[in-house]
């Protein structure tokens, strides 16, 4: 399975290049410089992508897989099928508005698109996944001692008197009667 995080964390790094090298295309159509070789990457970015959601795809039928298979409860089974619709929705939403940019006929188009294409990114953040389970950071832990934790002042205590002048007296006249 650790594959899958590698494959996951991939998938969002190439997402995060598409937005830096749309970010970048902007700047240069924004300039009116010559963005030939930026929208070249973009073209191996967005095949990249398109590669890694196949992997992606296969990994959520793997889940489905095993939601089936261990028998758990059906809503479990229809929230990972709603993930996997909006996963589907924002997917093609994204390439669209990337083929889109492709097919521009001139410069003013192509910055109103990668525009348009950068607002999709950027209002849908990049989630992390769950933090791996680590067994030695568990809540029910013996604490340790911090080592910036000074000794408070303990001059007061040479005053008070000895643990030995609190022993009870054992009063003999109960015994008498």
């Amino acid at each position: 399975m650790v594959t899958a995080a590698s494959d996951d964390q991939r998938f969002s790094q190439t997402l995060q290049q598409i937005e830096a090298k749309l970010q970048r295309i902007q700047e240069k159509l924004s300039k009116q410089q010559d963005n030939a070789s930026e929208r070249g990457e973009l073209l191996q970015l967005q095949h990249s992508l398109k590669q890694l959601d196949i992997i992606e795809r296969k990994s959520f039928a793997t889940i489905e897989q095993q939601l089936t298979d261990h028998s758990l409860p059906s809503e479990i089974l229809v929230r990972h099928q709603d993930m996997v619709d909006n996963y589907q929705v924002e997917y093609d939403a994204l390439t669209t508005k990337l083929d889109a940019i492709s097919v521009a006929d001139n410069d003013a188009d192509r910055l109103t698109r990668v525009q348009t294409a950068l607002e999709h990114l950027k209002a849908k953040p990049n989630k992390k996944r769950q933090q791996p389970f680590d067994p030695n950071q568990l809540p029910n832990q013996t604490l340790k001692a911090d080592p910036k934790n000074k000794a408070k002042n303990t001059a007061f205590l040479q005053y008070l008197p000895t643990v030995s002048a609190y022993v009870p007296v054992r009063s003999t006249a109960l015994y008498d009667l």
